[in-house]
């Protein structure tokens, strides 16, 4: 009756296994000889996914100055929320009503899933309840077996059932990311200009397919492997494959590994030619009178300024002073690394953009907001989207408030209820700003717009003639005023209304699907240092100037770029879910998968660029995820930079002490 009695009844149970032959490694899925995972699949491909003209690539490479290659793999890591997958299901036989309370991230998506997959009933019979979530970053909004399984439990036994991951549980079967393995060239020509690019990937999918990783492999991936690069030749080709690993799926960052792939080459072949790396950047930079611009993979990048983002940083780290401002000691080597990137924030227009076929399955990407003023005056606000931890309480209220021109101390966020909030899809790929909270912008809008017309009948003037200041109506050039608060308490006393046509009361709902994806920028520079006898890698500074567009609230973008780095620090430095050879995770928990910690990190030092974007009316990108992306190739970069005296030209991620003392012990010069 207790989980301690389960365990230990579970741990009783002897089980006798016919070990079969695994796979972990995405370079041996489609080896010959190996074994298939799902047998009426004949193959553990996936899917496969080409963009570019690889013809046309090849013929340039062979024109080049100069080639360099590179074979990088991408580490396998695991989420990892403070709060792990909880679940409580609820059935009620009088209405033939399920309920479920889901630390999840997509909470009108789940009902959807549970409704049309596994119940086969209309959504009404289905009510997610998604209260505050500790942390979700990509791993909570998966369909998971125990979300239903709790709901059929529930109904079985006639009382609550409730589910709680532990953290070994949670690294077993959480979903994991990245598991890339990619071999890439890169053509020069005798000034640093690229002129070709080609990615050959593979890309681990796990045992079973997940909710979004044909998307993320699939969409997300080779569309950027040109980066914020004029690159006039580039091909990408990316293939999934099977494994006998826990599946992938998205997490914080998904556009990190074909990032690190280019970084990684830039540094590279600039180090090969005699060049500085950051002048090779700078002459290949999209300039700003080029965006839009697009790309050799027929990407449309919509807005940013490379150049002066890149002299912001350059002036923000004081770059040309770093050499002399670290003092190696004895043992001690000092690597400056750099990295530059692009990413997509957004899922797409729901019906798709320049005939390409949206980016989701069964369900538009469109997202829904409601503004309610309440009879006293207070605003309640509703929106699909979920915050877990990225602020959205206040950066939705701050909109609210502008727009309405009234404290935003009056206002308040609902979420997470489908009985009782609108919404579609939910929080995931940079959107909920540019989605759910551009729905939450045009409502009040509209509700503005609603009480200008309620005033200028008050006023008995033509709506042109009224203006709305200050949360005050007024007849322009006159002292007649009529406050916001006179005007909604007549939406809802009714006693006077233009014509019968005009809804009484204040409170709209919008249904916003954008235009496009935002493309927001970034860059960086670290510092580290290598104990050459220990191979301990410390960072040591890290100065990072990021383009989101217009910046709503610039502390909680401060807070998630923050955020972004230290999840960035783990992957580059410590994080592996590892597996042995015979499909045993050997990484199941804190003891063998390493977390970033606080004192592994530096001081961050932060500057923003805004160049705001025409997608949406406010100008503005996301910023979730864009400090991540170039933290593991600037510390690759950095890393061979500091070992460079050794021979090192290339490390894998993590770098770990231990693979990092290796490269230097193996090394002719050590």
């Amino acid at each position: 009756t207790t989980s301690t009695a389960a365990i230990a009844g579970a741990e009783a149970v002897v089980v006798d296994y016919e070990p079969l032959e695994a796979i972990v490694d995405v370079t041996r899925a489609l080896s010959e000889g190996a074994p298939v995972i799902h047998d009426y699949l004949e193959s553990n491909e996936v899917l496969v996914r080409s963009d570019g003209d690889r013809e046309a690539v090849e013929n340039a490479l062979k024109s080049c100055y100069h080639v360099t290659e590179l074979t990088i793999r991408c580490t396998r890591v695991a989420g990892n929320p403070m709060e792990p997958r909880i679940y409580t299901g609820q059935y009620d036989p009088r209405q033939d009503k399920y309920t479920i309370w889901a630390s999840a991230q997509l909470p009108h998506a789940l009902r959807r899933w549970l409704a049309k997959h596994i119940f086969r009933c209309s959504v009404s019979k289905i009510r997610v309840v998604v209260p505050d979530v500790g942390g979700a970053f990509g791993t909570k909004a998966y369909f998971y077996p125990e979300q239903a399984v709790v709901l059929f439990a529930a109904r079985l036994v006639k009382r609550p059932v409730r589910f709680v991951s532990t953290r070994s549980e949670g690294l077993q079967t959480d979903a994991h990311a990245r598991d890339f393995y990619t071999t890439a060239k890169m053509g020069f020509n005798e000034n640093g200009k690229v002129v070709a690019l080609n990615f050959e990937t593979l890309a681990g999918f796990g045992a079973y397919q997940s909710t979004f990783n044909a998307v993320i492999a699939g969409l997300r991936f080779t569309t950027l492997v040109t980066n914020i690069y004029k690159i006039p030749f580039a091909h990408a080709r990316i293939t999934g494959v099977y494994t006998n690993t826990s599946m992938i799926d998205a997490y914080r960052g998904v556009g990190e590994p074909p990032i690190t792939v280019c970084e990684r080459l830039i540094d590279k072949g600039a180090r090969e030619l005699g060049l500085d790396p950051l002048l090779v950047r700078v002459r290949n930079y999209i300039l700003r009178e080029e965006f839009p611009y697009k790309t050799a993979v027929n990407e449309v990048l919509d807005s940013g300024d490379p150049q002066q983002q890149h002299k912001n940083l350059v002036s923000l780290s004081d770059y040309s002073s770093l050499r002399s401002r670290y003092a190696p000691q004895k043992h001690e080597r000092i690597g400056i690394g750099m990295a530059a990137f692009i990413d997509r924030a957004g899922m797409g227009p729901s019906r798709g953009l320049d005939n390409q076929p949206p980016q989701h399955a069964g369900t538009g990407t469109w997202e829904a907001g409601r503004v309610e003023v309440q009879e006293d005056m207070s605003i309640v606000l509703s929106v699909g989207t979920h915050s877990h931890g990225q602020g959205h309480d206040v950066t939705f209220r701050q909109i609210v408030a502008d727009n309405l021109q009234i404290p935003i101390e009056r206002i308040s966020l609902k979420q997470g209820d489908t009985d009782r909030d609108p919404g579609n899809f939910g929080t995931g790929a940079m959107r909920s700003l540019t989605h759910g909270g551009m729905a939450l912008h045009v409502a009040s809008m509209r509700i503005v717009e609603k009480a200008k017309r309620l005033a200028a009948h008050m006023f008995e003037a033509a709506e042109d003639d009224v203006e709305y200041v200050g949360g005050d109506f007024s007849i322009v050039g006159t002292d007649r005023v009529l406050s916001f608060e006179q005007v909604a308490q007549m939406s809802y006393l009714g006693t006077t209304y233009p014509d019968k046509d005009f809804d009484l009361g204040l409170d709209e709902t919008i249904r916003y699907d954008i235009a496009r994806d935002t493309f927001p920028v970034g860059m960086l520079v670290v510092v580290v240092s290598v104990d050459i006898e220990t191979g301990v890698v410390s960072l040591r500074d890290l100065w990072t100037v990021n383009d989101c567009g217009n910046c709503i609230n610039p502390m909680i973008v401060d807070g998630q770029i923050h955020g972004g780095l230290a999840q960035g620090v783990g992957q580059a430095l410590c994080e592996d879910a590892l597996y042995d050879e015979e499909g045993q995770l050997v990484a199941g928990s804190f003891m063998d998968y390493c977390m970033p910690k606080a004192d592994m990190l530096p001081t961050f030092s932060l500057g923003q660029l805004e160049i705001p974007t025409s997608a949406n009316p406010l100008g503005a990108k996301g910023v979730a995820e864009i400090g991540v992306n170039g933290v593991p190739a600037a510390i690759g970069n950095a890393l061979v930079d500091a070992l460079s005296s050794f021979g090192v030209v290339h490390l894998d991620p993590p770098y770990t002490p231990f693979k990092v003392w290796s490269a230097i012990s193996q090394s002719d010069f050590s």
